[in-house]
């Protein structure tokens, strides 16, 4: 039995399945298996999956989305640890052995880590220049936004076996994994290894307006329902900062949806911005923003140039 499943679901992903699989392959750590979850794809990606057919398990379902095919290859594992990767991303040799030890050493039940993200057109960054990397109680900061990659993470079986695995609802779709996060981030303590250890490859995602906008309900969803009525308060904030801190983070979620939503449609985005206007502290910018809403047409190209700029520096 494997220390390690690494479980990969993928759908028509001929053009980078192969680059993600390799990368498993060269990983300095031994003691893991593959589980390939093939999420009914029609291009050449299952071909392409049985020429790894020796250092890899294959298992083919009906396209049901990431989440199925992710329980699904949890499902197939007898490891103590899952460890998941998409199958666009790749991960840097040492990634498992690095993560493995810190697990093993700090004695928490999830690990992640920083990436690098590659965007559409080229340029990189590293997500912890936008997404803050906490370790222990992470919950506050979680309510905030989802800080983990799913490609960087590493569970354990005893964390999926106390609060379950992916849902599989369709009322959180594009959310499964930032659900899964605060669930086990409630129970248990998460750490994290302080450098990139993966390529995260950011996609155009040729979402439309309403694609995007499920998404985002999505995560709103997760933060609603989960976060402010099913999680307790962490017994060392107080009850006062602990509703400060739901506050300030809708605020932050909502000026954050509008930024994002606001290239596809303004209309939509001022519904974000208005939201946000009520908390102090970037009151004034939700407003501005707002405002901008309303701007003719030919004044859209300079704001979102704008909003370019500063999405990166909303107070958190």
């Amino acid at each position: 039995m494997a220390k390690i499943s690494v479980v990969i679901p993928v759908f028509n992903a001929g053009k980078t399945i192969i680059d993600c699989i390799e990368s498993v392959l060269r990983q300095s750590f031994e003691d893991y298996d593959i589980i390939v979850v093939n999420d009914g794809s029609s291009d050449s990606t299952l071909r392409l999956l049985e020429s790894f057919s020796r250092n890899i398990k294959i298992i083919t379902i009906e396209n049901s989305g990431p989440a199925v095919a992710r329980n699904t290859g949890i499902k197939a594992s007898n490891s103590e640890y899952i460890a998941f990767l998409d199958a666009d991303d790749t991960w840097y040799s040492e990634k498992l052995e690095k993560q493995y030890n810190l697990i093993k050493q700090k004695n928490v039940e999830l690990i992640y880590c920083d990436c690098k993200r590659i965007f559409p057109d080229g340029s990189t960054g590293l997500r912890s220049e936008t997404h803050k990397m906490v370790r222990g109680w992470i919950i506050p900061n979680l309510i905030e936004k989802n800080i983990i990659a799913t490609s960087s993470a590493l569970v354990s079986q005893k964390a999926l076996n106390k609060i379950g695995i992916f849902s599989e609802s369709k009322k959180i779709l594009h959310a499964e994994d930032y659900h899964l996060w605060v669930r086990i981030a409630d129970k248990f303590k998460v750490d994290y290894v302080d450098e990139p250890l993966l390529n995260y490859n950011v996609s155009s995602g040729g979402f439309n307006s309403l694609q995007f906008e499920k998404s985002l309900k999505a995560s709103e969803y997760v933060f609603n329902k989960i976060i402010t009525q099913g999680f307790q308060r962490p017994i060392d904030i107080p009850q006062k900062e602990w509703n400060q801190l739901i506050s300030k983070a809708k605020q932050l979620r909502n000026i954050k949806a509008g930024l994002n939503i606001f290239s596809l449609s303004p209309l939509k985005a001022r519904h974000y911005f208005f939201k946000a206007i009520g908390f102090k502290k970037n009151g004034l910018k939700a407003l501005i923003f707002l405002i901008a809403t309303f701007l003719p047409k030919q004044a859209i190209s300079w704001i979102k140039y704008v909003i370019n700029v500063v999405n990166l520096n909303i107070k958190s």
